[in-house]
């Protein structure tokens, strides 16, 4: 509900505190219990845009247009922190005999999809972000094609560099000094997955699991026998 309509439906903080006084009350707004905005309504994907989230997942940034997300992330995310204010004024209910009201915001469920954005001091904080084509954040933290399909590369070690190299049949990139640090790598992300995508193309995706525990261990590659794991 918008601002002021519990009250004039005689449900709001005050009416319900005099049938219960120790009552924990809370309210969802749009975006926020104050501001320009708090009189206003609305529904999931307007949180998405203003948190920024549509601009994100679109990679805009690099010249694309902004993707719609179909799954109503700011609703479950707003949920998850009601439940755990709730929780919270409940605790304090049984510890002090007190209630309280609380809100939350869909803006702020937003927020906490977005909360890879930060910052330090008043400036922004670098972050990783989508290549244009979707992929993922880095060369070895991303979707690669092959012969009959797609399969997720995602690792964050600096060691597993040189062993995905090998396993892809591609060593000498990990002897290469455009690629000796893991700096440099990050900086020559379009660049390294130009060179690791024509090796993917020439597999099948169901070839990679094999390969991959032999290089890393069976009890290093979560999620079972298919997992895909690769450089930071």
């Amino acid at each position: 509900m918008t601002a002021g309509v519990a009250n004039r439906l005689g449900i709001g903080y005050d009416d319900c505190k005099r049938v219960n006084p120790d009552v924990v009350y809370c309210n969802t707004w749009a975006y926020g219990l104050e501001g320009p905005l708090a009189r206003f309504g609305g529904l999931d994907p307007l949180y998405q845009a203003s948190a920024g989230l549509e601009y994100e997942a679109g990679a805009a940034h690099t010249g694309n247009d902004p993707l719609y997300y179909r799954f109503g992330m700011c609703d479950a995310a707003n949920a998850m922190l009601s439940v755990v204010g709730s929780l919270a004024a409940l605790y304090h209910q049984r510890v002090t005999g007190e209630g309280q009201a609380l809100w939350t915001s869909l803006m702020d469920g937003g927020a906490v999809y977005a909360s890879d954005a930060l910052l330090v001091n008043g400036e922004a904080v670098e972050r990783p972000r989508l290549d244009q084509g979707l992929h993922g954040t880095s060369a070895c933290y991303r979707l690669y094609e092959t012969q009959d399909g797609w399969i997720q590369i995602a690792a964050v070690k600096e060691s597993e560099w040189s062993a995905f190299c090998g396993v892809l049949g591609v060593p000498e990139l990990a002897d290469d000094a455009r690629f000796a640090v893991a700096d440099l790598r990050r900086q020559s992300r379009e660049e390294r997955g130009a060179l690791l995508a024509p090796p993917y193309r020439q597999r099948h995706s169901k070839s990679r699991s094999d390969p991959v525990e032999q290089a890393w261990g069976v009890d290093e590659a979560p999620g079972g026998p298919h997992s895909r794991r690769a450089e930071c």
